[in-house]
């Protein structure tokens, strides 16, 4: 999983997309993003075990 600031630099790239400002919804986007990424180069399908304890299931 990245560190807080790789996924609020994510994060704040998503809003800038949309020309808004940074939101929970982008931090959880960019969090999900980085699980299917890192879960792709693992060959793994599962998210990892932070996620789902601070996000919940998906």
């Amino acid at each position: 999983m990245l560190g807080i600031k790789n996924l609020t630099a994510i994060a704040h790239v998503l809003a800038s997309v949309e020309e808004t400002q940074v939101t929970f919804k982008h931090l959880a986007k960019a969090t999900r993003v980085n699980d299917k990424f890192v879960g792709a180069l693992l060959g793994i399908v599962s998210a990892p075990i932070l996620h789902i304890f601070v996000f919940g299931p998906a």
